[in-house]
């Protein structure tokens, strides 16, 4: 049927990981500290070898900039250089997406790229419903597992996500 044909998954080249850090200036709750991303991306150089693309929009471009300087491996910031069309492609290459809840993590689900989407402001309800897809929130502050529909509140809701357990869920989309 045409529903399991969109289903069907090739997995995705080991050519690099991307990173969106952004979510938007007006929705600064969504992003993690960026020494949650330096953990986030340590952890996938350790284990993947990959380069890292850092997209985000032009209003946080100096946001990512201070993330990518703190990156261990080979970074490029694409952040405010992309229009939502150009990013798509970038995207769909990729062989790992690990955002924000954003369009861009949507749009890489859409792409069939494997996604760890990190909450923290808003539920987890809005992944997106594909097996390539996995959600992380911090167990230890939403210990019953009910993240806020959406808050513009800033906190530690980051703090104890462990990117691992993303890797270990999407594994079968992640050839080693």
């Amino acid at each position: 049927t045409a529903a399991k044909a969109k289903q069907i998954f090739e997995p995705k080249p080991r050519e690099y990981i991307v990173l969106n850090c952004g979510s938007s200036a007006k929705w600064a709750a969504k992003r993690p500290p960026a020494w949650k991303w330096v953990e986030f991306a340590s952890s996938l150089q350790d284990r993947y070898d990959l380069p890292f693309k850092l997209t985000g929009s032009a209003d946080e471009l100096d946001l990512v900039n201070n993330i990518a300087k703190e990156l261990p491996g080979d970074v490029e910031v694409l952040a405010g250089q992309t229009s939502l069309a150009g990013l798509k492609p970038i995207l769909k290459s990729a062989f790992l997406v690990v955002s924000t809840d954003s369009a861009a993590m949507h749009i890489a689900a859409a792409e069939k790229t494997p996604v760890i989407g990190i909450f923290g402001s808003t539920s987890t309800t809005y992944l997106p419903n594909y097996p390539w897809c996995q959600a992380l929130y911090d167990p230890i502050y939403y210990p019953d597992g009910q993240l806020p529909k959406c808050t513009d509140k800033v906190d530690g809701y980051y703090d104890h996500i462990n990117l691992e357990e993303g890797l270990i869920a999407l594994q079968a989309y992640l050839p080693s």
